[in-house]
């Protein structure tokens, strides 16, 4: 909550209507992801993040509840989804579009899209009637929503870097393409 605090971000609770089972359930869960062989894992923006983390202990408490109908495809791509939080920086989310691959134009379930915590808080109020309440307010202008992409700009530094392939004898093109496009892509 003070690392929120800290950058200037939303923060918000909701109280479930769970039954003292339920509860105890939630409650273990979470112990389990703090302190269990859980309390360590291999980070997954889209499949196994925080939010994800949060999405699958209240369904096992839950008894499926959280999870019931939602393989439905989202309206969005992954990449549409996850571009809403890199927006303001037009240069990260350029480099996205070349990183992260074709993997993340698909469209999630409904289930795959909670990976974000508006789309779960947005779950959450649905199926068990409990709307956010607003803890922390951010006190700086709201997040921008849509912005450029640098996709052009990369573009464009990427055919600078490979100038030097285009006047290099043919010989030497592959170890010249090792050097000079792998030093940049360590560097990058």
């Amino acid at each position: 909550f003070a690392g929120y605090g800290d950058e200037d971000r939303d923060a918000y609770i909701q109280t479930l209507p769970l039954s003292p089972d339920q509860a105890r359930a939630v409650e273990a869960g979470v112990v389990e992801q703090l302190s269990g062989p859980g309390h360590t894992y291999i980070y997954d923006h889209f499949f196994d993040n925080c939010t994800t983390r949060i999405r699958d202990v209240l369904d096992r408490a839950t008894h499926g509840r959280l999870r019931a109908g939602t393989d439905a495809p989202f309206a969005q791509t992954f990449r549409a989804i996850a571009a809403r939080g890199i927006v303001a920086f037009p240069w990260l989310r350029g480099l996205s579009d070349f990183v992260v691959g074709r993997t993340v134009d698909a469209r999630p379930t409904l289930w795959q899209a909670m990976f974000y915590p508006d789309v779960l808080r947005a779950q959450i109020a649905v199926r068990f009637g409990v709307q956010p309440a607003v803890l922390k307010a951010r006190a700086g202008a709201p997040y921008p929503t849509t912005g450029p992409s640098s996709v052009l700009r990369l573009l464009g530094l990427a055919l600078v870097f490979a100038l030097p392939l285009a006047v290099t004898r043919r010989r030497w093109a592959i170890a010249w393409a090792t050097v000079w496009l792998g030093g940049w892509g360590l560097v990058l």
